[in-house]
């Protein structure tokens, strides 16, 4: 049996491998090709394209990869009508894989798609068009099987994967441990995003914050995690500028945030991370001009943050764009260092840990694909063990 798996971005490529990897269990005989990363490649999927090759961010950055992005179209619809496969799982990546999809559909392909396209902060008639193209859309976040409701498609909340690749929760001091920091020294996490742009955007203002929380916190650390597809070179111009003495540490985003007594977080998966190891924090984003003005034209959100999207109201602090200054990113920061507003966060935050689901994701996204790649006779056995017997 073929499977083709199509994921664009990094994060993709480990979600997916996640699900190849239980699904490989319950189907051995199963075959995967499509495109993705190192991570899928490592699991035994034959990669037709790279996804490195066709990864982009922001409106500006698309323009030169047009015609990767449509022979990357071509490879996979030319041969999903060769291989004929089973069933195809889109991870995420909207644009490519909408229109992927709809050549899918013309081959008579099933398409489940993991990680629901954000519909809901814009482009809501897209809706339509995924009850026409898909036959299962597997949502991350709670509140999506309700927007989708009477729409058509077929949702299912699967939980969120980046729960599944948390470490265990434990007593701060562990972690501190772990990375041979002080266990007394009040700690504040900078995390600037895992892109060189998103470094660049970032860390300077997340620094002169630092700077201005040191003022208030006598003897106050930084600690920086650093994405590893990130040279520390990067880093180190921004980082001098510190009055506080920092560590840029190379382990795991959430085992270094972990250690923190409040973050100042770049918006996106890392936001979410921080959540789930319940740290309190403030999340902010800036973008290119060109690309802010496109965002504010298109995309209608209340919020912008993925733990006050999960959570469906605004109990994290969230800053953007011009709101982005030191100042502003201090002052929330201070806030959070003690008292009512603090507590009431790590509150919030045990709540959303909840709601994000108990179960691997990446288990009840294989369970989801197994309609269409079972043996007939495994069904047959299946139906038998569940109609009743006579006497």
């Amino acid at each position: 049996m073929n499977v083709l798996v199509v994921a664009g971005e990094v994060s993709g490529d480990q979600h997916a491998a996640r699900a190849i990897a239980h699904l490989q269990a319950f189907c051995p005989n199963a075959r995967f090709f499509g495109m993705g990363g190192r991570q899928m490649q490592a699991q035994g999927v034959e990669l037709l394209v790279s996804q490195e090759e066709i990864s982009v961010m922001g409106v500006s950055a698309v323009i030169p990869k047009i015609p990767k992005i449509f022979k990357a179209l071509k490879i996979l619809s030319l041969e999903a009508q060769l291989r004929k496969p089973a069933v195809a799982l889109l991870v995420d990546f909207p644009d490519f894989n909408t229109r992927l999809a709809k050549r899918l559909k013309k081959i008579n392909v099933p398409v489940v798609w993991y990680i629901s396209p954000s519909v809901w902060a814009w482009r809501k008639g897209r809706m339509k068009t995924l009850a026409k193209i898909t036959q299962s859309l597997l949502c991350i976040l709670p509140f999506e099987p309700d927007f989708y409701r009477g729409s058509g498609v077929n949702t299912h909340f699967v939980g969120n994967p980046i729960v599944e690749q948390m470490p265990l929760l434990k007593p701060q001091e562990d972690f501190k441990k772990t990375l041979s920091l002080s266990l007394k020294t009040p700690l504040l996490a900078l995390v600037p995003g895992s892109r060189h742009m998103e470094i660049k955007r970032m860390l300077p203002v997340f620094v002169r914050a630092a700077n201005l929380i040191a003022q208030q916190i006598p003897g106050v650390e930084v600690v920086i995690p650093r994405s590893p597809n990130l040279p520390r070179e990067i880093f180190l111009p921004y980082l001098h500028q510190l009055i506080p003495t920092w560590h840029l540490r190379d382990e795991p985003l959430s085992e270094v945030v972990a250690t923190a007594h409040v973050a100042l977080v770049t918006s996106g998966t890392a936001s979410l991370e921080t959540a789930l190891m319940r740290i309190p924090m403030v999340v902010a984003y800036r973008m290119s001009f060109l690309n802010w003005c496109v965002a504010k034209c298109l995309i209608r959100i209340k919020y912008f943050s993925l733990p006050n999207l999960a959570a469906d109201k605004p109990f994290i602090p969230e800053l953007q764009q011009f709101n982005v200054t030191p100042q502003n990113l201090a002052a929330h920061a201070l806030t959070l260092w003690e008292g009512e507003a603090r507590e009431d966060m790590l509150r919030q935050l045990q709540t959303l840990s909840a709601q994000l689901g108990a179960t691997p994701t990446s288990l009840c996204v294989a369970q989801h694909l197994l309609p269409w790649l079972a043996p007939p006779a495994l069904k047959q056995l299946e139906e038998a063990a569940s109609t009743p017997q006579n006497p």
